[in-house]
């Protein structure tokens, strides 16, 4: 195999790894969505930004070939995709702390059911 063929054989599998993760990514800001937040809205931000910056430059390189502009077009790409991505994991940090933090509330809040209840069977048994 000559060096052209391996770099689009490798070119190929990249974008299609791209887009494996891009349709994950999508998949769960989508599930994140069903509540409306800021936190999943930025989910869904990140897991779209990512795959469409990625896609440009691979196809905009092509364009651009070897001009002038090759590496601010890379410092594009590269600075883009790493916002995006982390666009992606705050909105997912923010949303699964807040899950987390309802949780608690929940487990605080049938606790003090459970010994509301519990007190009051009490009072009802006591002669």
């Amino acid at each position: 195999m000559s060096f052209s063929s391996n770099y689009a054989f490798l070119s190929m599998l990249s974008i299609a790894a791209q887009v494996a993760f891009a349709t994950l990514a999508i998949w769960i800001a989508v599930i994140v969505l069903r509540q409306r937040t800021a936190a999943a809205w930025m989910v869904l931000a990140g897991a779209i930004l990512s795959p469409a910056i990625t896609l440009f430059a691979t196809f905009g390189r092509r364009l651009i070939g070897s001009s002038p502009d090759f590496e601010f077009h890379m410092w594009i790409y590269f600075t883009g995709n790493i916002v995006a991505q982390l666009l992606f994991l705050g909105g997912l940090l923010l949303h699964l702390m807040r899950r987390s933090s309802e949780s608690e509330r929940i487990t605080e809040l049938e606790a003090i059911i459970h010994d509301r209840d519990q007190g009051g069977e009490a009072r009802v048994n006591s002669p």
